[in-house]
């Protein structure tokens, strides 16, 4: 009856319990079968085909999981059919499957497949043969054979095969004249299709030609991306008439979102989105080209809100952001990446009045000289709830402004960033802002041109004072261990080492190995010239290190 205790365990303890705790028992032993075992094995993710192997053999719980990722080696042909008969309620699979599978030899075909993603090419033949196999697909990303060209008939063979596929993701190298208008009329329309992503590796554009197709043939697209490996300045799209492209948007009227990747899109697209006051929701710039070329007009998408920019290096940033603000005057969702090696955090929140969610990747951040006593002076609240920094070098004051400005934080990651300081401390100072998450990813002290990942951790909120540790396998790498409460031996020691300024005299540095299991003889003046970063707010319901929960 209770299948989550071992018998051996029931054995033991059932005599000694009362009719009444062994129904309790029971019946968390069946809550925790029912509700947390499913839940757990619902997705796994391997390294290896090894580690799947190694999975199947230690546990029984192979029918709760439901997706399948498999990152660095691709099963063959038997490895395959040993996934599908140990796992046969499978409803995602991602992994470099070989080019040919058959999968019309399989015992027990995964018909409850609803994702397939492969990132090594496939051939027609041998894409053709899996989605025979998988007509349950809704979710479709491959890497089309180089030595195949693609065309646009090769979609229609995909529908035929996969009639509820909603998103479809392709990477193509090639591609074959395009067919004629009226041919591209004749095409059967695939309307539960939501998302498309098409990348090119090189080739021709040939934009006209597919939105000649994706007219006709999406007409319930919500999503449309397109994507080229590089940066090339042959890549813009074809000058075509306003008249094409109010055809175009009439025959999607679902669509909200466009990405572009290396490749600029024609002003006349922009216009006439204005001109039809389409309520778009994302757009994705990812050109250098963007901002300069002229097509950014002011108030061009006045109903905007979510905005992905890359930005040029040959222009100064206030001039940038000024034109970007005046193009989207309502954005509230902003993701700011490459252009000049510094960018001013005032600047971006003075621009654009209505954000509540910032992303910037820069290699410097910094505060205008003056603003933070400007805002202590005359307070100007900007609703702001989230931000993110990535591969950025910050400076303490960055936080300083946001403390006294950005009242309504409630969300702070730092991806991959470097505290710009000398001192051994660096600092997140939030003392009026609860928040209700920090992620801190791959965090270090750059100093003298060289960067260190710092080991410990301060946390102040709440009336409560924390210290962490974690262990490096060298000053450059990052933690190799989660990070781990110190105990009060601890503490003391790092109190006296901040009363000395973290200058001992060398005669005391014996009484500098701590006693601790935390610290397991490590010589704590060196951890602690290494610095270590203080994070101070009034409040915080959650702090994750490297996708691990520290609080």
């Amino acid at each position: 009856m209770i299948t989550c205790i071992p018998v051996e365990i029931l054995d033991q303890i059932c005599p000694h319990l009362s009719t009444d705790d062994y129904y309790q028992l029971v019946s968390a032993s069946q809550a925790f079968k029912k509700i947390f075992i499913p839940y757990m094995y619902k997705e796994v993710i391997f390294n290896t085909l090894e580690q799947a192997e190694a999975f199947i053999k230690t546990t029984s719980y192979h029918r709760y999981v439901r997706r399948l990722t498999i990152l660095q080696y691709g099963p063959n042909m038997n490895e395959l059919k040993t996934i599908s008969d140990y796992f046969p309620n499978l409803e995602s699979i991602n992994a470099c499957c070989t080019k040919e599978i058959a999968w019309e030899e399989f015992d027990q075909p995964l018909h409850y497949l609803t994702s397939f993603a492969c990132s090594r090419q496939l051939s027609k033949a041998s894409l053709v043969n899996v989605l025979s196999n998988t007509p349950r697909l809704q979710k479709l990303d491959f890497v089309y054979f180089k030595s195949d060209h693609l065309d646009f008939s090769f979609f229609d063979t995909v529908h035929s095969l996969c009639p509820n596929l909603i998103d479809l993701s392709i990477t193509c190298s090639t591609w074959k004249q395009s067919i004629s208008l009226k041919e591209q009329e004749l095409a059967q329309p695939a309307n539960t299709l939501k998302r498309l992503n098409i990348r090119k590796e090189r080739g021709e554009n040939q934009h006209q030609a597919w939105l000649m197709y994706i007219g006709n043939k999406y007409p319930n697209i919500v999503s449309l991306k397109f994507e080229h490996e590089f940066f090339l300045y042959d890549r813009d799209m074809p000058e075509l008439h306003l008249a094409f492209y109010s055809w175009f948007l009439s025959k999607c009227q679902h669509l909200v979102s466009f990405e572009w990747k290396y490749v600029l899109p024609n002003a006349a697209l922009i216009q006439q989105l204005k001109k039809m006051q389409r309520r778009f929701c994302r757009l994705v710039l990812y050109d250098p080209r963007a901002v300069d070329s002229g097509l950014l007009k002011p108030n061009c998408l006045p109903f905007l809100n979510d905005l992905k920019i890359l930005l040029p290096q040959w222009k100064p940033f206030n001039s940038l952001i000024s034109i970007i603000s005046k193009a989207f005057p309502r954005l509230q969702h902003l993701s700011l990446e490459g252009g000049a090696r510094t960018y001013h955090i005032d600047m971006v929140l003075d621009q654009f009045l209505h954000l509540t969610s910032l992303e910037i990747q820069s290699l410097r951040l910094v505060v205008t000289k003056g603003r933070i006593e400007q805002q202590r002076r005359s307070a100007v609240p900007h609703p702001l709830k989230k931000i993110r920094l990535s591969c950025s070098r910050l400076f303490d004051e960055v936080f300083d402004y946001i403390s006294v400005r950005c009242f309504e934080l409630k969300q702070l990651t730092l991806d991959r960033v470097r505290f710009k300081t000398s001192a051994p401390k660096a600092r997140i100072y939030l003392q009026q802002q609860e928040l209700q998450r920090i992620e801190l990813n791959i965090f270090g002290r750059f100093v003298n041109h060289k960067t260190t990942q710092m080991q410990l951790l301060h946390v102040q909120h709440k009336n409560r004072s924390s210290w962490y540790r974690t262990t490096l396998k060298n000053h450059y790498a990052p933690p190799i261990r989660p990070f781990k409460e110190l105990d009060i031996r601890d503490i003391e020691t790092l109190a006296s080492l901040l009363s000395h300024d973290i200058n001992p005299l060398p005669s005391s540095r014996q009484l500098l190995f701590c006693p601790s299991s935390i610290f397991n003889d490590y010589d704590l003046l060196e951890v602690m010239e290494n610095g270590y970063l203080e994070i101070v707010c009034q409040s915080i319901d959650a702090i994750y290190i490297d996708k691990k929960r520290l609080i």
